[in-house]
């Protein structure tokens, strides 16, 4: 009985610590009611379990139900097989392929001096 009590203490501990530092991948969204789904922020028809690209992040959004409920996929940093030097993300690229492509950061303030 005690075995069982360390096993099973030691991983809540684990998933605490998981929990706490652990970033979601998968985000709700509230889009507006459509006829068959949701609308998508352009005001176009997505039926349930359609998707669409998300413009803001390399990720992408699935409507789930006719109440214009939706999630968020997306990649926070390049898979790690990349190697990439810097964790940024394309935006302009479509889901999935824009979570393994390396980019190089971009000043835009410094640019805006210039």
């Amino acid at each position: 009985m005690k075995h069982l009590f360390i096993n099973l203490y030691g991983s809540y501990i684990i998933l605490v610590i998981c929990c706490i530092d652990a970033d979601a991948l998968v985000h709700f969204k509230a889009l507006k009611k459509g006829s068959n789904g949701c609308l998508d922020d352009d005001g176009k028809e997505m039926k349930v379990y359609g998707e669409t690209q998300d413009k803001n992040t390399c990720g992408v959004i699935v409507c789930q139900n006719t109440e214009g409920h939706a999630l968020i996929h997306y990649c926070q940093i390049p898979a790690a097989f990349e190697a990439c030097n810097t964790n940024g993300v394309l935006t302009t690229v479509d889901f999935p392929e824009c979570c393994w492509k390396c980019v190089k950061w971009h000043n835009c303030d410094a640019e805006k001096k210039e």
